[in-house]
């Protein structure tokens, strides 16, 4: 799109924008939005980060905007002078306030790319039928963002703000690929030998970071800049062994390409109208039409679990990291057919160790390894082609508790990947019968996924008088099994199990 057809012309902002003005003139205080808001407004995107950049003490006229706007006051960081008003409503925002010692210029050339680099005065804002508008006349935009912008390019506004903040690295990537922008050659080579550096940075930063590209559409293409980069291998060095690792002739891609292309095949699942993959190298068109679908799918997968971060964002991460532990287990037999024994069960493990070190909370943690560990158990559960028995629906849905659904959809991403072009029709649908069959019964009215629990470890351990351990969940799941295949009813049966299975020694 052209960003300036001329200097009159106008850009709608935000309609939060005008509460926003009101109060800072109420507060009688001078202010710019800055950043994002102005290059998001710029390009027609709207946007609930309003970044403002005022003239005086951030923590007086944050409070005295909270309480103007009914909201929330949030000190972010004291030294910098960076705070945080967070408005719940119909529509809620937040501003984000830093501020401005040395002018407005000062500060926009201290900035990371020439793209949040543009000012806007709230001063010079005007509203006309309900829209609150900039002319384009009062933009100050010394690094040229603009132009970047209509050009389509990410450009650092100096040679320094990489090496100032490494985590910047990960950024551009993220915007880049956000906003269907290119690199900039020097901005590339800035990144390229800066990528190393992010060994500085707080892991936490780095996950935030590392997570936003993944929620995004595309995240297989970004992961693979990110690769090129040398980022990826900052971030996940576990991955990098993975490279050029031989699979048996099933597979149409090596370890660490599978694992980007399972990525990218959960997208073509589960964000439809999303594909950015190269139609040689990805399964036919009929794959997409023959993925089992169930009630209250994008629900499903849109609710947020731990950090902030929602089920597809997280499914993604363990696509990614599914078959990490590949290269430790994989050997060659005599006859040259390559395994990778546990790898599975082994690859959770690893994927914890990774998952704790980029400080995932447990909920995160739990899920993720929990889909690498059961994987494969989606397309082992129906031998010789049958369909998978009321049995082993019921215990894969109670081994995999609350990954157990993830898990289905990441199998179905995984086998995708696995083919690529080589995919054919009747093996896909075979496998696809198999899932939705798993989802079909899993999800029945007696099935697995709606079965009420009857009794607790507690209750075991009260009626049995014996202490916590391994013993008390190897009854608990005899129960849950024996009332999934319909011997006990309700809790007074479930206690009478219990002693019996007990005294068999169980």
């Amino acid at each position: 799109m052209s960003v300036f057809p001329d200097r009159s012309s106008k850009t709608t902002l935000p309609n939060t924008v005008s509460a926003i003005k009101s109060a800072l003139a109420f507060t009688k205080t001078e202010g710019y939005l800055v950043g994002g808001v102005v290059r998001d407004s710029l390009l027609g995107i709207d946007t609930s980060d309003i970044d403002i950049a005022v003239e005086g003490n951030t923590t007086k006229i944050g409070k005295e905007l909270a309480a103007f706007l009914n909201g929330t006051f949030v000190q972010l960081d004291v030294d910098r002078e960076i705070s945080r008003v967070v408005v719940q409503g119909d529509k809620s925002f937040q501003i984000d306030l830093v501020s401005i010692k040395n002018g407005i210029n000062s500060n926009l050339k201290n900035r990371d790319f020439t793209i949040n680099a543009m000012a806007v005065p709230i001063s010079r804002l005007t509203e006309n039928s309900g829209a609150t508008t900039f002319n384009h006349n009062d933009l100050i935009d010394p690094n040229n963002g603009a132009l970047a912008l209509k050009n389509r390019e990410l450009r650092a506004v100096s040679p320094s703000v990489i090496k100032e903040d490494p985590l910047r690295a990960i950024r551009a990537v993220r915007l880049s690929s956000q906003y269907t922008l290119k690199i900039e050659p020097l901005t590339y080579d800035l990144i390229l030998k800066s990528s190393s550096s992010l060994k500085s940075i707080a892991p936490e930063r780095i996950r935030d970071e590392f997570m936003i590209c993944l929620t995004l559409p595309g995240a297989a293409s970004t992961l693979r800049i990110l690769d090129k980069l040398g980022i990826l291998k900052e971030i996940i060095p576990e991955l990098e062994v993975s490279k050029g690792v031989e699979q048996p002739k099933e597979h149409f891609w090596d370890v660490f390409n599978h694992s980007i292309e399972s990525v990218g095949q959960l997208e073509r699942i589960l964000q439809p109208g999303y594909n950015n993959h190269s139609e040689e190298h990805e399964a036919g068109e009929f794959a997409i039409a023959l993925v089992p679908k169930m009630n209250c799918l994008s629900e499903h997968f849109n609710s947020v679990i731990g950090d902030g971060y929602t089920r597809l964002a997280i499914c993604k991460l363990a696509c990614l990291l599914h078959d990490v532990a590949k290269p430790t287990t994989k050997t060659v037999e005599d006859n040259g057919k390559i395994r990778f024994l546990g790898h599975n069960s082994i690859g959770a493990e690893f994927s914890e160790l990774i998952l704790k070190r980029l400080r995932f909370s447990r909920p995160v943690i739990a899920l993720v390894c929990e889909q690498v560990r059961q994987h494969l158990r989606p397309s082992q559960m129906s031998p010789d082609n049958e369909l998978p028995s009321g049995r082993a629906i019921f215990r894969y849905f109670r081994d995999a508790e609350d990954a157990a659904i993830d898990t289905l959809y990441l199998n179905m991403a995984d086998y995708m990947s696995a083919r690529g072009p080589l995919l054919e029709q009747s093996e896909w649908e075979s496998h696809c019968r198999t899932i939705g069959h798993i989802l079909k019964e899993g999800f029945a009215e007696k099935g697995p996924a709606n079965i009420p629990r009857l009794i607790t470890g507690h209750d075991i351990m009260d009626r049995l008088s014996i202490p916590a351990g391994p013993k008390v969940g190897q009854i608990l799941m005899a129960v849950t099994e024996a009332q999934g295949e319909g011997k006990i009813a309700n809790r007074e049966q479930a206690l009478e199990f219990v002693e019996s299975v007990s005294i068999l020694g169980e």
